[in-house]
């Protein structure tokens, strides 16, 4: 009987502590990436918002009544919801894994004050953002754009790349046919191999001494 208990009681604990890990608000799914430091990463594949305007919270919780935790990292899809076309990323956003959509996704901005460092690739090199973009302008406090991280854009014409940039990694901006022109800051350190493969409008790419590619 005690031994009965014991195990009752074990997976009563894990399935709050499941519960704990995940939640859903508007639709959308947030992971707990640190209990210690309250972090959430909004995650999976989005499918039930009916808004085309997704505002990306700074903050949620996880239960009613319990702690708020940040939204810190983004790695999510929302390629099966056809209505949504913007999406607005907080200032608390430190780190982007995957954020894709439909055709429809054609605006993404940043917070005037945000925190993101990384425009992250996948250990699979698959593309880390993916939309119908135009014009996409990066926030200042980003420092590395890694694998992919905007390959296959065809639609992206423009893109201003911010002052505190040090990294552009392999593949970053492969394929993104529509490319015409672009700037490279002075704090740039690295360029990875083709980086800007198949861009068969880049006309120009202005270059910093020190750079290594």
């Amino acid at each position: 009987m005690r031994l009965r208990h014991l195990l009752v009681l074990a997976f009563t604990l894990l399935g709050a502590m499941q519960i704990h890990a995940q939640t859903e608000v508007n639709g959308m799914k947030f992971t707990v990436l640190s209990e210690e430091e309250r972090t959430v990463s909004l995650t999976g594949i989005v499918s039930n918002v009916n808004d085309s305007v997704v505002n990306i919270p700074e903050t949620v919780v996880m239960e009613e009544g319990g702690p708020v935790y940040t939204v810190r990292e983004i790695n999510v899809s929302f390629s099966l919801n056809f209505k949504v076309s913007t999406v607005n990323v907080p200032k608390t956003v430190t780190r982007i894994t995957r954020l894709s959509g439909s055709l429809r996704f054609t605006h993404l901005n940043f917070a005037k004050d945000s925190q993101l460092k990384v425009i992250g690739a996948n250990p699979w090199g698959r593309q880390c953002i993916r939309g119908s973009f135009t014009e996409i302008v990066l926030p200042e406090s980003l420092d590395s754009l890694n694998q992919k991280a905007f390959s296959d854009c065809s639609k992206l014409t423009e893109i201003t790349l911010n002052k505190g940039l040090k990294y552009i990694g392999e593949s970053a901006f492969e394929n993104c046919t529509s490319l015409y022109g672009i700037t490279l800051n002075d704090g740039l350190n690295t360029i990875g191999k083709k980086a800007f493969y198949g861009c068969g409008q880049l006309s120009e790419i202005t270059l910093n001494e020190g750079l290594e590619m």
